[in-house]
């Protein structure tokens, strides 16, 4: 087709590029303009491809699950379902091909997480088995489809672009020392010390005086000793 400027081709091209544009934008920034979900019951839709997918695994094959999240009332489901479709995509990966497609009913239905390009370096995880893992998958994905219809429904939008880096706890031996408790314990080390060298130098005058007083009392107490008359026996 060749471009011509004000032709209803080049219009009709012109429009399809910036709906394009407006609609990488707003998956870039992690707003949703219509559900992206087709059922609505999602939890009972999710329920039922995970038991079925349940039938195939070895129900102590060991998965890694998020440990460390930051508890938050609006990003938190965002952020859940994110981690299970990076740990089921990864599981697809490494599936056989009957596995492989159970896994991918279930992804096939989230690619719209991708889009938010959600940062989670900080996150940390804890081993267990593929049940854990499994068991809350229909429950965090349901109720995200379900808050982003109720979001819609009020707002016609349902934006988490303040949710695209994911919050988490700090590591209890990583947490860092408060300034206030390191100056204080050092200031406290200092005035030991100083209190330390302040008496040293008082108790070594304290002791000459009391050196000399001993040696003074050591000579007259021997001439006093050396004049006491012997005790001597009387022969029977």
């Amino acid at each position: 087709m060749i471009w011509r400027h004000g032709t209803p081709e080049s219009s009709v091209v012109f429009v399809l590029l910036l709906l394009f544009l407006t609609q990488c934008e707003s998956s870039k920034d992690c707003i949703f303009q219509y559900a992206q979900f087709e059922t609505t019951n999602n939890t009972q839709h999710f329920l039922s491809k995970i038991e079925e997918l349940k039938q195939y695994l070895l129900l102590n094959y060991p998965v890694d699950m998020p440990s460390n999240l930051k508890p938050d009332g609006f990003c938190q489901e965002l952020w859940e379902v994110h981690l299970i479709n990076k740990k089921l995509k990864h599981l697809a990966s490494v599936s056989g091909g009957i596995l492989e497609q159970m896994f991918f009913h279930i992804i096939d239905h989230l690619p719209f997480i991708e889009g938010c390009n959600i940062e989670d370096s900080c996150v940390r995880f804890v081993g267990t088995n593929i049940t854990q893992f499994l068991n809350p998958v229909p429950y965090h994905i349901g109720k995200l489809a379900d808050e982003m219809e109720k979001l819609i429904r009020l707002k016609e939008l349902a934006d988490y672009s303040n949710c695209t880096v994911i919050q988490c706890q700090p590591d209890s031996f990583t947490t860092p020392v408060p300034e206030n408790f390191t100056h204080d314990r050092n200031h406290s080390s200092q005035q030991t010390q100083l209190q330390r060298s302040h008496w040293g130098p008082f108790l070594l005058l304290l002791l000459i005086p009391i050196s000399c007083f001993l040696l003074m009392m050591t000579r007259p107490l021997r001439n006093l000793f050396q004049r006491l008359p012997r005790f001597q026996e009387t022969p029977v």
